[in-house]
């Protein structure tokens, strides 16, 4: 998502090239997992194929970043900062439902654990 942001507004503001806006782009978790090491050689869909056992994206989101990775940089500037917020929405959109989904799968887990330690618990009566 930082990404989304940086891409989005660097090229709305200075309207750098791709390798430019990849290249000032910092992140310490990309970075440790060589996310942006493939993202400033190769790009950023060879980043994503690269590197995806180690995001461990969803199937949501993977259907929101690929069809970004693979347009990106490949239009005019309107195109691409229409790609850029058209992506952050899909983003948005996906992290407010887990916002409202993650109290009740909490919740629901807890009660799995209390059920697993109780039929422990009998099992050893």
């Amino acid at each position: 998502m930082c990404l989304l942001h940086h891409l989005s507004a660097n090229l709305s503001c200075f309207s750098l090239p791709l390798s430019a806006l990849y290249a000032s782009f910092q992140n310490e978790a990309l970075e440790a997992c060589g996310f942006l090491s493939l993202l400033r050689e190769a790009g950023l869909l060879a980043a994503l194929e690269g590197t995806k056992d180690a995001l461990s994206l969803s199937s949501e989101e993977r259907e929101v970043l690929y069809p970004f990775a693979e347009k990106l940089g490949k239009g005019y500037l309107g195109e691409e900062q229409a790609l850029c917020r058209y992506a952050r929405e899909g983003f948005e959109r996906l992290y407010n439902s887990q916002r409202e989904e993650f109290p009740k799968k909490r919740k629901t887990e807890g009660a799995l654990v209390v059920t697993g330690g109780l039929m422990v618990i009998l099992l050893f009566l």
